[in-house]
Parts: structure tokens; C-alpha cells; sequence
């Protein structure tokens, strides 16, 4: 009996395998449809792609590090002379400078790289950090 049924089962398969690619590689007749894909992003290369992905990361960073800035003042108003809060608040405000010096360095390591490029090819066209 279980051979029965496994043999059935084999044979089903290979009767689909057999039968689906006449279905596959069934003609339809001429295509009229135009299918045009459009590009959702503004960025034409990945050059532009990742500036405007920079652009974006810097934008979001700048107002977070102003924020926690902020956030930090606060923290100075609020401690009111306590050593332990005042200590919290100087941390606050470090990790927030160091923050707004990290992204700030982000910019100035994109437009080294690109100053070394446009150093290393002399004989071609530079390269901006700006995108149609």
C-alpha cells in the first residue's frame, strides 16, 4: 500500500513537471502593453544617492545635537548647585559637543574624499558635491 502511494505521488510530479512548461512558455500573441518604470528618488547615480543620503543624516543630526544640547542646558538650570546633577549635566553637554563635532566631521571627511579624487584625475572633470 505504501508503495502505491508513493509512486503515485512520484508520478505526479513528474506529470506536473511535464505539464507546467507548456503553460509557461505558452504565446500569448504580440504585446502591446509599455511598461515604464520610473525612478522614485531624485539621485540619477550613486554619487547623488549618497549625498542626498549624507544631506539627510546631517539635517536629522544637527537637530538632534541642538536638541540635546537644550536638553543639557536644562539640566544645568535644574541641578540648582548639586554635585552629582551637575556632573550628569557636564556629560549631557560633552556627549552633545562630541556628537555635533562627529557629524560636523562626517562633512568635512566627504569633501576630503572628494578633493583627493578630484586631486588624484587631474586630466578629467571634477567631481562636485552637488546633484542636479
Amino acid at each position: 500500500m505504501k508503495s502505491l502511494k508513493g509512486k503515485t505521488i512520484v508520478l505526479f510530479f513528474i506529470f506536473f513537471a511535464m505539464v507546467i512548461p507548456f503553460f509557461s512558455f505558452a504565446d500569448i500573441g504580440p504585446s502591446t502593453i509599455t511598461a515604464k518604470i520610473d525612478n522614485p528618488l531624485s539621485a540619477d547615480s550613486l554619487f547623488c544617492f549618497l549625498k542626498d543620503t549624507l544631506d539627510v543624516f546631517l539635517t536629522i543630526g544637527i537637530i538632534i545635537a541642538v536638541l540635546f544640547m537644550v536638553y543639557a542646558g536644562f539640566l544645568f538650570v535644574t541641578a540648582r548647585g548639586d554635585t552629582a546633577q551637575l556632573t550628569t549635566a557636564k556629560k549631557a553637554f560633552l556627549g552633545a559637543v562630541i556628537g555635533t563635532a562627529i557629524i560636523m566631521g562626517v562633512w568635512v571627511i566627504a569633501q576630503a574624499i572628494v578633493g583627493t579624487v578630484n586631486a588624484i584625475r587631474p586630466g578629467t572633470a571634477s567631481i562636485s558635491l552637488t546633484c542636479p
